[in-house]
Parts: C-alpha cells; structure tokens; sequence
C-alpha cells in the first residue's frame, strides 16, 4: 500500500506533461488551420491579410517636429507616412493649408514631385515660398472644379508621373480642400437654377 502510495504522484505528473504537450500541439495545428483559412478567406475575396501588407517606407517631413513625431513616432526623418493617405482638419485659418505645403516642401527636399490641388482657387505663392520655403518652379498647380475631375486630374498626374520616373520617387498631392468641391451634378444642378432665374 506505501509503495503505490509513492508511485500515484510519478504517474499524475507523467500524464499531466503529456496532456500539456498534447494541448500545445492541438493549439499549434489550431493555428495552422486558422492561418490557412483567412489566407484562402483573402485570397477569395481580393483582400489581403494585414500581416502580409508592406509597412511605411518613408515619411514625409511636414516642417513640425512635433507633428513628425504625432504622425510617426519620430521626431527626425518622420512625418507622414508615404503611400497612405493623410487628412488635415480643423476650423477655418488653423494653418491647415500651410502644414499642406510644409508637406510639399517635406517632399521637394526628398526629389519627389509635389502636387497642389488649389480647388479653392486662393493659393499665395509668395507665402508659400516664404513660409514653406518651396521651390515654386517646382510645384504643379491646378484647379480642379468638380470632384470627378479632382480624380481625373490625380489619375492623368500619377500615370505621368509614373511612366517618366523610377517608383521610387515620392509624389505628394496637396487636395486643398475636400470640403470645396462640388460634384459635377451638383455644378449641373446649380447652372440650372441660375439659368431658370437668371431673367427675374
């Protein structure tokens, strides 16, 4: 009786070892089939996994430490992350147009090609060139006036972009701003108005 008395606890912890490798394994073979599912799951569906996704390249100096190391995590060789989209918002005169072409600037000291949207019409080239340091000679400048041309004018500048330099070099494009742009049904709807009202 001592001696299976002595032997219980030997057994015990044996079989709770191998159930403990056993659990591990199952686990493993768990995560395996989880992997392979949302693999197959993105592969079916044209997504993609996160894990698989490229991480930020480089970023963007937008003139502001302090934003550089909100946006980045680094107060040098930071900024806004490239190849990502970034949204500058707040009231009216917060300085959003002008941490747009700090961007710009961020962008021509990297050899990239900066790209204003003026769709407000209201760019100031001698203050962008004093307080944003550009090179105006190197800055595009259009005035797109419907949102569907906003995304042509993009797609036409990109595609050139493309075909004339290496991937490599950054393309920044400064929308300024969103908020101003009419649809083009809109800019049809309010011609008409003018048009019907125009004799009273």
């Amino acid at each position: 009786m001592l001696h299976t008395h002595l032997l219980l606890p030997p057994l015990f912890l044996y079989f709770t070892i191998q159930g403990i490798f056993m659990a591990k394994k199952k686990n493993a073979v768990d995560a395996d089939e989880e992997d392979n599912f949302f693999e197959d799951f993105a592969k079916k569906t044209g997504c993609e996994v996160l894990d698989k996704i490229d991480s930020v390249k480089y970023f963007v100096d937008t003139g502001s430490l302090a934003l550089n190391y909100i946006c980045s995590g680094k107060f040098i060789a930071g900024g806004v992350p490239g190849g990502k989209l970034t949204e500058i918002y707040g009231p009216s005169s917060s300085s959003k147009s002008l941490i747009g072409t700090n961007i710009l600037h961020g962008c021509q000291r990297m050899k990239g090609i900066p790209i204003l949207l003026d769709c407000e019409n209201s760019a100031n080239k001698e203050f962008i060139k004093k307080a944003s340091h550009c090179d105006l000679k190197k800055v595009a400048r259009c005035a797109p006036e419907s949102l569907e041309e906003v995304f042509l004018k993009m797609h036409k500048m990109i595609e050139y972009v493309r075909e004339k330099k290496d991937n490599s070099v950054p393309i920044v494009i400064l929308y300024d701003s969103i908020g101003v742009s009419p649809s083009a049904r809109e800019l049809k709807e309010v011609a008409r108005f003018v048009q019907r009202n125009s004799g009273n």
